[in-house]
């Protein structure tokens, strides 16, 4: 059975046409000289004037005027010459406010050929419009940022072709952004070949995680740099890419090495000063000892009295300068210590300190724990914290009797050691400056600043954790931790 195309129509298919159309766009009619002869529903609604407001004018009173002139010439030439236009305008609403719609505009003939009418169907596309903008105005910024930003950035694909570059990458490299475009970033930033084929590789198996490497380049004009180069795998208009972030170091490294250069110097300054004062310290105890049993005066034993105590601060030095020297030392050598036995040492050492016998010890350890640490750093770091205790502890009294409680237990998180007193305490505002270097309690003038700094230090070379609480004129609690790493 043979169909014929308008038999679907029937008598009305213009009708038919226009009713389905005004369920789906706008829709306007106009006469051979542009008069507004007919306008559905929607197309009231979208413009905000009705019927009668819009019959009989020109599609002029829509104009927004935000459009060249040249654009409606090109469309009256083309509708004129029977010619179907489309395209995008921008039309005024009776409130003022504007809105986007892609229209077309078809001519209708009569049967002699002449131009009976002109039919336009809009679609609105202001949101998508707005989008575009919004687009446009984020990409505007995002340039801005890039060449602005102070780092090189290198945008490629995953095999490091180079799709973008910011002005501080062209300085970075001495070549141009013609240059690097299209070239491949390992050449482009002269890396050695076997630091190329490592890099090039890395980029292949570039996960979510961002990559961080070290190479030293040369630039076009031959400078060698250090470059630190972080890689990131980002979407950038849909599409997967790399994004290559460059800093010079090469002062940084210069400086890092110098600094590596003095603290070796600093190392062996500390040892040989600790071991070359050792020996006359020690000297010097023994003739104090010798001293103490010979019959003296009063005065005399005062006097000897008073050497002793400038003799142990100059020891307490000796043995600051001796923990710092192991502190910067990077081979430390471990041992298996019997923590009830090293505690033993430390108060058999402590008990020639002022004020020793006037402290109540509550000494708290089990009885098979054991730590792998370094002895000597463990030593000092317990016997620096004890002695602050006593050091600063508030004198015996009727009311008030000194102590100080050592606690340690092995836990989940590490080996937790506890030194708790109940001496003059510590300010508030200071707390946080204690582990700081050369920083002095109000409450003295003696000491050297070092050991509570050094002590820090110490604690951290083992991997270690130590913070402190006080309340003034009450407590003072220090609380070390090692981590369970050490522990046996």
């Amino acid at each position: 059975m043979e169909i014929s195309s308008k038999s679907i129509w029937y008598d009305n298919q213009e009708d038919q046409l226009i009713k389905s159309l005004n369920k789906s766009s706008m829709v306007s009619i106009t006469d051979p000289k542009g008069i507004i002869i007919y306008v559905n529903d929607a197309f009231c609604k979208e413009s905000g004037y009705d019927e009668q407001e819009l019959l009989g004018q020109n599609h002029r009173i829509l104009k927004s005027g935000k459009q060249p002139d040249g654009l409606f010439k090109g469309l009256w030439k083309a509708i004129s010459s029977k010619k179907v236009w489309a395209g995008e305008m921008c039309n005024k609403r009776k409130d003022g406010s504007f809105y986007w719609h892609k229209a077309t505009i078809v001519p209708f003939t009569d049967n002699d050929g002449n131009i009976e009418k002109y039919v336009a169907i809009r679609f609105n596309i202001t949101k998508n419009k707005e989008n575009i903008e919004h687009l446009k105005i984020a990409e505007k910024k995002f340039k801005l940022f890039f060449d602005a930003a102070p780092n090189a950035y290198f945008i490629s694909d995953k095999d490091g072709l180079i799709k973008n570059c910011n002005i501080a990458a062209q300085k970075m490299s001495g070549y141009s952004k013609k240059q690097l475009i299209n070239k491949y970033i390992g050449n482009s930033i002269l890396l050695s070949k076997t630091d190329r084929t490592f890099f090039i590789n890395s980029l292949k198996i570039l996960s979510k995680t961002p990559q961080k490497h070290e190479f030293e380049i040369a630039t076009k004009q031959g400078k060698k740099i250090i470059i630190e180069i972080i890689s990131h795998q980002v979407v950038i208009d849909g599409e997967n890419v790399v994004l290559h972030i460059a800093h010079d170091i090469t002062k940084l490294k210069t400086t890092s090495n110098k600094l590596k250069e003095k603290t070796k110097e600093l190392e062996m300054f500390l040892y040989r000063s600790s071991h070359d004062l050792k020996s006359p310290y020690t000297s010097l105890e023994g003739l104090v000892t010798l001293m103490k049993h010979e019959t003296l005066e009063d005065s005399t034993k005062e006097l000897l009295e008073m050497f002793e105590q400038t003799l142990n601060i100059g020891k307490i030095l000796v043995e600051n300068l001796e923990t710092a020297s192991k502190t910067l030392n990077k081979s430390i050598e471990y041992k298996t210590i019997d923590f009830n036995t090293l505690i033993k040492q430390i108060f058999n050492s402590l008990k020639h300190i002022n004020g020793f016998n006037d402290i109540s010890f509550n000494i708290n350890i089990p009885k098979e724990l054991k730590i792998y640490s370094n002895p000597e750093m463990l030593n000092s770091i317990l016997q620096s914290v004890l002695q602050n205790a006593i050091k600063y502890r508030r004198p015996n009294t009727t009311t008030h009797t000194p102590f100080i409680i050592l606690n340690a237990l092995k836990t989940k998180e590490g080996i937790k050691i506890t030194i708790k007193d109940n001496g003059m305490g510590i300010k508030k505002e200071e707390t946080d400056k204690i582990f700081d270097l050369y920083y002095r309690s109000n409450h003295t003038v003696d000491g050297t600043g070092l050991g509570l700094y050094i002590t820090k230090n110490a604690v951290e070379k083992l991997n270690g954790n130590i913070t402190a609480t006080s309340i003034i004129n009450k407590e003072t609690q220090f609380n070390i931790l090692l981590p369970n790493l050490y522990s046996a």
